[in-house]
């Protein structure tokens, strides 16, 4: 049988390793990290019809 275990405590820890050393149950330890997520590029697009550019307007210091 398999069981799933979440230990609250430390001492049930402990306790669990007592019980693997008298060959009473069996430890393994599970890794249950998350896969990275893949990372989606999302583009934004701007309408920029009819935008007219001001160089004056873009150099000038505030």
């Amino acid at each position: 049988m398999i069981f799933t275990v979440e230990l609250k405590k430390d001492y049930a820890l402990r306790i669990l390793e007592d019980l693997q050393l008298m060959d009473a149950i069996t430890l393994k330890l599970v890794d249950q990290t998350q896969p990275e997520k893949k990372k989606t590029f999302r583009a934004v697009r701007i309408n920029t019809k009819g935008f007219t550019f001001n160089r004056e307007e873009a150099n000038a210091r505030r």
